[in-house]
């Protein structure tokens, strides 16, 4: 039995996971989890305020056991409360593959009507449509969820039809008149050969994917009980921790726009502000990688070779620097 599964028997944590089942996905193994638990069962915190924590959307409380998986966790991640109760699958068998649709639309940060859209329609896409029909979604704004999906189906065809080329996107990107996204596939007129869809400038292009902004405040040196927290904004910082600890953090080292299908990475989350890793440093010497949510709430905590940290003070570290971080955002 894993470490995991004598975890969610404690009572402490069996209490949450008993009620919303859907919760067992977003509770880890670690001190930080164990202790949030124990504190929720001694002051008689709400159950709302418990999920709220651990990021289990309270929309998705009722999900049943059965149905319960950590896709469709994430999936309820993604969606309202009202597109996430009307769009359910009424049949169980077809939970799994909704939110698979979910989660592979992520990439291409569908704007909220888009993805209302989607939520609802997910299932009724052929697979051979569905990547066309995103790159489409991805521009969409004000879609109406009634509109049929053979009509989105045609206006992804005629958006694909016009094929613009690449040079002119990296172009805009480059003048500054078109912002840059993860989902640009700018390799999709390969015809064109390697010297056309090349930008004039590429180093321009790759300091425009390369830099992750945060809030100055969040930039500075920040120091807990001689335990020093650091945000990564780099892809060549994510590169060093990796090696440096033996981990997953190192991103790739293909520049974003030669990448023919949208493949992420820590940095290129990060990049998207959809989570941001920092490193942990004792005497100068990397002891953890912490990884945030949006709300600057851990989501994970790990040493090298992704061992587990037990160290207080590192742990303290973060907490604080992640408190520090939500009052300055």
């Amino acid at each position: 039995m894993s470490n995991r599964d004598l975890m969610l028997r404690l009572p402490e944590v069996a209490y949450l996971v008993d009620r919303i089942p859907i919760a067992r996905y977003a509770i880890k193994a670690n001190p930080i989890h164990l202790r949030f638990l124990q504190h929720a069962r001694d002051s008689r915190m709400r159950l709302r305020d418990q999920c709220e924590a651990f990021k289990v959307p309270w929309h998705a409380r009722k999900v049943t056991a059965a149905a319960a998986t950590r896709e469709l966790l994430l999936a309820s991640r993604l969606l309202p409360a009202s597109v996430f109760t009307q769009a359910f699958p009424a049949d169980p068998e077809a939970v799994d593959d909704w939110s698979a649709r979910l989660l592979a639309a992520r990439p291409y940060a569908l704007p909220a009507s888009a993805l209302a859209w989607f939520a609802r329609h997910a299932l009724s896409i052929d697979s051979n449509d569905s990547a066309r029909i995103l790159r489409y979604l991805a521009q969409c704004k004000g879609l109406k969820v009634s509109t049929p999906v053979e009509e989105v189906k045609h206006r992804a065809a005629k958006l694909a039809e016009r094929n613009l080329p690449m040079v002119s996107l990296i172009e805009r990107v480059i003048a500054g008149t078109r912002p840059f996204r993860f989902e640009d596939e700018v390799m999709i007129g390969l015809d064109l050969g390697t010297e056309a869809v090349m930008p004039r400038r590429p180093e321009t292009l790759r300091m425009v994917a390369d830099h992750i902004v945060y809030a100055p405040a969040l930039t500075k040196p920040f120091t807990h009980s001689g335990i020093d927290v650091r945000l990564l904004t780099r892809r060549d910082e994510f590169d060093q921790l990796g090696i440096e600890m033996n981990n997953c953090v190192r991103g790739s080292d293909r520049p974003l726009f030669l990448t023919i299908r949208p493949q992420r990475n820590y940095f290129d989350s990060a990049f998207h502000h959809e989570l941001s890793i920092a490193s942990v440093r004792k005497e100068g010497a990397a002891v953890a990688a912490v990884e945030y949510a949006p709300d600057w709430s851990i989501v994970s905590i790990k040493g090298p070779r992704n061992r587990d940290v037990v160290d207080v003070s590192v742990l303290s570290a973060a907490v604080a620097f992640g408190q520090m971080a939500k009052e300055a955002a």
